[in-house]
């Protein structure tokens, strides 16, 4: 199954009616989705939104609710997260109250468009229901406006309305929401698009992450850095008054790197601290994303020359789980598998691999490759090269393989002395 919704964003409709709706989404304004779906399209159309998959990593992520992806049931690139079986329901239905409790901040701050859900899902139902336990009857009319409904129905008038109806939920009162029916998603994708916002979702989500980081801070000095305004500046004139990343002149927090700081510092030596990278970066990045972690560990000195962990009790349990899973993280998807070792008994080698196959079918089949038969100088070469092709302008599949493959790069560099 994971292999499965992994593969359909290669089989993107080309209807352009369809195709228009999907550009109109790309820039809509919002701040963050939350999701049953397991597939990567969303991540396809909003590559800068940080991505959470399952409700472990919503409950225990320290989210800013601005510029993310929440996938609830699971993701593709992680088979055992996906909300698929009878126990997998049963799992999240215990754990339900507690990203109830999780999501209701984000509900109560914000409008919340339902798309792609009738009135009647029991999924959605049981959200709402966890919701208004958590609320009481005075309080549950503060979501009147906060709850928007849209349903896809072909037969639907052609300028629709908005109209107020109500939810019956557990314990004699009703959820107040906005519903109404369209006969596409161009008039909705389009008014998401006309919202202004100030900054890019990702510079906020930065922002809000600094700000929590030194609000959290029990001993905060030497994170502040004050800057005086200008002598004569004009205060009404003046949009943003806080003063967060000024610290940036005095010095850099690494708990603002991202996954693709340390790859491309992987692929490009770009000279990141080792030990700071292992006790700011590291610790920050969900454990399902692919990440880099042995250059980092063999140059601040932790590993041994196996490439194991000299002692794990000092690590983020987040890196101990990295190096555990070793180069099992970096392999194609399960439905790619036979054909990946296909193509690496018939190319005998790395410079063979790339003779014989394109880009994309390089980072997706090089793990199969036998360890003696691997280049990593020649790998990253090949990696910084196509780089703009595969991460930057690939889909999500290129994408995800690029990743691995500058994964299997520092396994092979630096995972044994």
């Amino acid at each position: 199954m994971a292999s499965y919704f992994g593969d359909r964003l290669g089989d993107l409709t080309d209807d352009e009616a369809l195709v228009a709706e999907m550009c109109l989404l790309r820039d809509a304004v919002v701040d963050g989705i939350i999701t049953t779906n397991y597939d990567p399209l969303l991540e396809h159309l909003f590559p800068d939104y940080e991505v959470f998959v399952g409700e472990e990593d919503l409950l225990f992520s320290d989210i800013q609710g601005v510029g993310e992806i929440y996938k609830v049931h699971g993701d593709h690139n992680d088979p055992d997260s996906l909300i698929l079986t009878a126990a997998d329901y049963e799992r999240f239905t215990e754990r339900k109250p507690y990203l109830a409790a999780k999501l209701l901040t984000i509900f109560v701050e914000r409008p919340i468009v339902f798309l792609g859900y009738s009135l009647s899902d029991e999924n959605v139902l049981e959200i709402l229901r966890s919701i208004a336990t958590a609320l009481t009857r005075d309080r549950v009319g503060d979501l009147q406006n906060r709850l928007i409904f849209v349903e896809w129905d072909p037969a639907a008038d052609e300028h629709p309305q908005l109209t107020g109806t109500v939810i019956p939920v557990d314990g004699g009162f009703s959820i107040p929401v906005q519903h109404v029916r369209v006969r596409d998603f161009v008039e909705v994708f389009s008014a998401l698009g006309e919202l202004e916002r100030r900054f890019p979702a990702r510079y906020l989500r930065h922002l809000k992450e600094h700000v929590y980081e030194l609000v959290r801070d029990q001993d905060p000095q030497g994170r502040l850095f004050v800057a005086d305004l200008d002598p004569g500046a004009d205060l009404d004139e003046v949009d943003i008054v806080l003063g967060v990343g000024a610290i940036s002149k005095v010095t850099e927090s690494y708990k603002g790197k991202t996954r693709f700081d340390l790859l491309n510092d992987v692929v490009n030596n770009s000279g990141l601290a080792a030990s700071r990278v292992v006790e700011e970066a590291l610790p920050t990045i969900p454990s399902h994303h692919t990440a880099p972690v042995y250059k980092y560990l063999r140059e601040a000195g932790h590993l041994n020359d196996d490439g194991t962990i000299k002692d794990p009790s000092v690590l983020n349990e987040r890196i101990v789980q990295r190096v555990a899973r070793g180069v099992d993280a970096f392999q194609p998807p399960p439905g790619y598998k036979r054909r990946a070792d296909a193509a690496a008994q018939a190319a005998g080698d790395f410079a063979g691999l790339v003779a014989q196959n394109d880009p994309g079918d390089v980072v997706m089949y090089v793990a199969r490759l036998p360890e003696d038969k691997q280049d990593p100088e020649a790998l990253r070469t090949f990696l910084a090269e196509h780089k703009q092709e595969l991460l930057v302008d690939g889909h999500a599949l290129d994408q995800t393989q690029w990743c691995k493959a500058v994964c299997l790069y520092d396994w092979l560099v630096y995972g044994k002395a």
